[in-house]
């Protein structure tokens, strides 16, 4: 028979083991749910616009601002009293090699879609136009080529590849320069 303190120590040596596991099988859904959205995603690929970043406190990053027009029917509501944000399902023809065409925008989750269709979630705000999601905003460079690319970008060289899901959530791919694959996130 052990003693208290010996089945004191082997009870807490238990607890901080399932804590362990717990914690590390969070971090591995973290990291297997973005790498499935890469894997299992529909891939859309869309033209990059310039916008201007500077931040001294994140490092080097480079931000992405899409060419993403809105249909003239959800244009005319982004003006005047009453105007709000609001989510919008961008249906997108996707293709490996050009750029994807917006096909249509919903307001609700689109179902039904062709084998080549693809469904971006985006906001759309009052005056602001479309509002991407952060994790296809933001694209971290190693140190001291952020200039470089956004010179690319502001030059309207570089297209991303997104990988979407079916309710619309975007993960950032690869990026293109100049139609030759610059960048490719997939881990495995």
């Amino acid at each position: 028979m052990k003693s208290l303190p010996q089945r004191l120590i082997q009870g807490r040596a238990l607890a901080l083991a399932a804590v362990l596991v717990v914690e590390l099988a969070v971090v591995a859904m973290l990291v297997l749910r973005y790498e499935w959205r890469l894997w299992d995603g529909r891939p859309v690929v869309l033209q990059t616009i310039p916008v201007d970043p500077r931040d001294l406190f994140r490092g080097d990053y480079v931000i992405l601002n899409y060419d993403l027009a809105l249909p003239e029917e959800l244009e005319a509501n982004q003006t005047g009293e009453g105007c709000r944000r609001e989510d919008v399902w961008l249906v997108l023809r996707q293709s490996q090699d050009a750029v994807s065409d917006l096909l249509r925008a919903e307001k609700a989750v689109p179902t039904g879609l062709a084998a080549d269709e693809a469904v971006l979630k985006v906001g759309v705000g009052c005056w602001r136009g479309v509002e991407v999601p952060d994790s296809i905003r933001r694209y971290y460079v190693p140190e001291g080529t952020g200039r470089d690319l956004e010179k690319a970008v502001q030059e309207q060289r570089v297209t991303v590849v997104l990988a979407t899901t079916p309710d619309g959530d975007a993960t950032i791919a690869a990026l293109r320069l100049d139609d030759e694959t610059i960048s490719d996130e997939r881990l495995f």
